[in-house]
C-alpha cells in the first residue's frame, strides 16, 4: 500500500508546475477579465465568452486529471447549490419574473459551487501542493490588478471620488494573506500582493474590507497557542505598520487626500447624525425580511431569483432625509440584495435557501476550527497546512462580507469564495483519505 501514499510537499511553494497545476491555473484565468456592464446585457457577448472559457477549461481539467489518492468529497455542497438554483428559479418563473435575470442570477452561485469542487480536486491531483499555492497567489494578484486596470482604462479613476468599483473579486483572498503571515514565511510575491491590496483598499475607502481583514484573524480564536509556538506577531505587526506608515507618508506628501476621505467615511455618523450607507442597508434588509415573513408561501419558497428589492421602514425615511427621496427610491437590486443571508431567504425561502445557509455556516465553523483540527491530527505536511489556513481565512472573510454586501451578486467574488471553500474541503479530504490509507496499510 505504500506506493499509494502521497509524499508530503518539500516546500509550501515550488516552481515546478505539472500539467494538472497548469490546467488549474489556466481554467481560472479567463474570469480575471470579467466585469460588470453598465446596463443589463450590455456586454453579454464578452461576458458569455469568458464564462464559456471558464466552463470549458474547468471541464478539461476535470477530465484530464485523476486523483492519486482516494478522493472523498462530500456531494452536499453541490446538492444544496443545485437545489437552491432550481427551487428559486422555479419560484421566479411561477411568479412571472423574466427569464434573463433569473438565468444571470444563477451564474454566480453555480460558479461558487464549481470552483469549490475544481479546487478541491486540484489538491488531490497535483503532485506538489506548492504549485497550487503559487498559482493561486498569482491568480489573486491578476484578479486584483485587472479590475483596477479595467476601471482605469474604461472610465478613469478620480482619487477624490473612486470607491469600491476598483476592488477586484480576489481582494478578500488577498487580505487573508495578512492573517496567514503570522504563521508562514512571507515571500516577495506575498509582499507584492499585500502591498497592492492595501493600496487598492486604501484608494477605495471601503470600510467593509477593514472589517473583513480583522475578522480573518479569527482563524486563531480556537488555537491561540499556535501563535506562541510558531507565530511572528511582533515582526509582522512591525512590517504591516511600516507599510501603512509608508502609504500615509505618500498620501501626505502627494496631498492626494486619501487619509482625509477615510476619516470622513469612518466618522460620517458623527458629522450628519447617521451613517447613510448603514441606513440603506438596514432599509433593504427590512424589505427582504418583511417579504420573507409576509406569507406562508414566501416563507417556504421565497420570492424567486429575479425579485426586486426596495428600501422600507424608518431607516429608509431617515436615509431619504440625508441623501434625498429620489436617491433612496433608485437604490434597489434584482435578486441578491446588499445582505447575503437575508437575500438567500428572500429569494429561496426556507425550502430553497435554508439548506444553503446551513452548509455555508457549517463551512464557517470548519474554517474557525481548522488550525486546531489540523494540529489535533498531528499532521506534518506544511503545504496542506498553508493552503488550508489560507482557505479558512477566505471562507471567514467571505462569510463576514456577506453580512455587509450581496456576496452572490458578483461572479468573481463568488469564484473566490468557491476557491476558499475548495481549499478547506480539499485539505480536510486529503488528510482524511491519506489517514484511511495508512490505517489500511498498517492492517495489511
Amino acid at each position: 500500500m505504500q506506493p499509494y501514499l502521497r509524499t508530503p510537499a518539500k516546500s509550501p511553494e515550488s516552481s515546478r508546475w505539472d500539467r494538472a497545476a497548469l490546467l488549474y491555473f489556466v481554467a481560472f484565468l479567463p474570469l480575471a477579465f470579467d466585469f460588470k456592464s453598465e446596463g443589463a446585457g450590455a456586454a453579454a457577448q464578452i461576458q458569455g465568452a469568458l464564462l464559456f472559457l471558464y466552463i470549458f477549461l474547468s471541464g478539461l481539467f476535470w477530465l484530464a486529471t485523476a486523483p492519486s489518492i482516494q478522493e472523498v468529497q462530500s456531494p452536499l455542497l453541490g446538492i444544496v447549490v443545485g437545489w437552491f438554483c432550481f427551487e428559486s428559479s422555479l419560484t421566479a418563473l411561477v411568479n412571472g419574473q423574466e427569464l434573463y435575470p433569473v438565468f444571470i442570477n444563477t451564474i454566480p452561485v453555480l460558479i461558487f459551487g464549481s470552483s469549490a469542487y475544481v479546487t478541491a480536486r486540484a489538491l488531490n491531483v497535483v503532485k506538489d501542493l506548492g504549485t497550487i499555492l503559487t498559482a493561486l497567489k498569482i491568480l489573486a494578484l491578476i484578479y486584483l490588478l485587472s479590475r483596477f486596470l479595467i476601471i482605469l482604462l474604461g472610465t478613469g479613476i478620480d482619487l477624490m471620488t473612486i470607491r469600491y468599483q476598483i476592488l477586484g473579486g480576489s481582494v478578500n483572498a488577498c487580505l487573508g494573506l495578512i492573517a496567514t503571515s503570522l504563521l508562514f514565511r512571507l515571500t516577495i510575491l506575498d509582499l507584492i500582493i499585500v502591498s497592492a491590496t492595501l493600496i487598492v483598499v486604501g484608494l477605495s475607502v471601503t470600510r467593509t474590507q477593514v472589517v473583513v481583514a480583522l475578522a480573518q484573524f479569527a482563524i486563531y480564536a480556537r488555537a491561540p497557542w499556535v501563535l506562541m509556538v510558531r507565530g511572528k506577531l511582533i515582526s509582522r505587526t512591525i512590517l504591516l505598520g511600516c507599510l501603512l506608515g509608508t502609504a500615509l507618508t505618500l498620501d501626505l506628501v502627494s496631498e492626494a487626500g486619501i487619509v482625509e476621505r477615510w476619516f470622513s467615511r469612518l466618522f460620517v455618523s458623527s458629522e450628519v447624525g447617521f451613517d447613510p450607507t448603514l441606513l440603506t442597508r438596514r432599509a433593504e434588509v427590512n424589505f427582504m425580511a418583511e417579504s420573507f415573513l409576509g406569507s406562508p408561501g414566501t416563507f417556504l419558497f421565497g420570492q424567486g431569483l429575479a425579485a426586486p428589492t426596495i428600501l422600507t421602514g424608518p431607516e429608509a425615511a431617515m436615509a431619504a432625509q440625508l441623501v434625498g427621496r429620489l436617491s433612496v427610491e433608485q437604490i434597489h437590486s434584482i435578486g441578491f440584495g446588499h445582505q447575503n443571508y437575508w437575500a438567500i431567504l428572500f429569494i429561496g425561502g426556507v425550502v430553497g435557501g435554508g439548506p444553503l445557509l446551513c452548509v455555508l455556516f457549517w463551512h464557517g465553523f470548519q474554517a474557525l476550527s481548522f488550525v486546531s483540527w489540523f494540529r489535533q491530527h498531528r499532521w506534518k505536511d506544511e503545504g496542506v497546512f498553508h493552503l488550508g489556513v489560507w482557505g479558512a481565512t477566505i471562507v471567514i472573510g467571505m462569510l463576514t462580507y456577506g453580512f455587509l454586501a450581496g456576496l452572490f451578486g458578483d461572479r468573481i467574488i463568488s469564484l473566490w469564495y468557491g476557491i476558499g471553500t475548495g481549499l478547506l474541503m480539499g485539505c480536510r479530504s486529503r488528510i482524511g483519505s491519506t489517514r484511511r490509507l495508512r490505517i489500511h496499510a498498517s492492517k495489511t
